[in-house]
């Protein structure tokens, strides 16, 4: 479910226009935070997953629940 949700939460970023430095500004967190949670290569924190979510004006619990659907559509394949 992390690389859905890192899929997720990249797919919100660049939706909205933000950069990663500008999202690790708005989030507190720094750019190589944001680098290494999108491409995969650190698993966030809850902290570190609700500053993104917070900085992107997002619902943390509506992008698990879809990460967890596509998770699930995954594993059934």
């Amino acid at each position: 479910m992390s690389s859905h949700t890192a899929g997720l939460l990249r797919q919100e970023r660049e939706r909205r226009g933000v950069s990663m430095t500008r999202l690790a500004e708005m989030s507190g967190l720094s750019q190589g935070m944001i680098s290494l949670v999108e491409h995969e290569h650190r698993n966030p924190s809850l902290d570190t997953l609700l500053r993104i979510c917070i900085a992107l004006e997002i619902d943390l619990s509506k992008v698990l629940s879809r990460a967890e659907r596509a998770a699930k559509k995954t594993a059934s394949k």
